[in-house]
């Protein structure tokens, strides 16, 4: 199968593959936008001398707790999207049953399953830096409710990087665990 059929099986698809696609990328969007958050309170400078709305970022000894504090809300996003791709699994392991039936090899169904994924969370992570962008100019003005006039330290890119990692981390954990459901021996069935 080339990789445009691939890519056109992981795109179609029913109510219940949309609304997985769907949640992934919201879950994606959040995490991209909590992590792009973190590398600013990450880089801002400066003992008090800052005049932020928000007090806990004025203070250099708080901004630890909110880095925490913010890190530890993409744990709960990480559980939903994982949560989501469950979401429909009946119809999704009919659908690609069928794909199998149809000559399509284990090796091409976990391909599908692993773009599906891997779609959904770069469309959320892109929209999550869009979104980053937009309340950062909406927030932007002389009352400085959040520091617009930081932007993520050069060394703080890995953050941003983590983001696309995720990308790929929830790709490759989409086709090592299909590889493992697809395996000759766990597909015969019991005499």
């Amino acid at each position: 199968m080339r990789a445009a059929e691939r890519l056109r099986l992981a795109a179609v698809g029913g109510r219940g593959d949309a609304l997985r696609i769907g949640f992934t990328a919201v879950g994606a969007t959040v995490a991209a936008l909590l992590l792009l958050v973190t590398g600013v309170v990450l880089s801002i400078r400066g003992n008090g001398t800052t005049a932020y709305r928000v007090q806990l970022l004025n203070e250099s000894g708080l901004r630890v707790g909110v880095v925490a504090a913010l890190l530890l809300l993409i744990l709960p996003v990480l559980v939903f999207t994982g949560l989501s791709s469950r979401l429909g699994s009946p119809a999704r392991d009919r659908r690609l049953a069928a794909l199998r039936l149809a000559g399509a090899t284990p090796a091409d169904v976990r391909w599908v399953v692993a773009l599906e994924t891997g779609l959904a969370s770069t469309v959320g992570s892109l929209v999550g830096g869009a979104v980053f962008l937009l309340v950062r100019a909406l927030l932007d003005g002389p009352a400085r409710a959040w520091p617009t006039d930081v932007w993520p330290h050069p060394d703080l890119s890995v953050l941003v990087l983590a983001s696309v990692a995720l990308v790929v981390l929830t790709t490759l954990l989409s086709l090592v665990t299909l590889r493992a459901a697809t395996r000759p021996e766990e597909l015969r069935v019991a005499a």
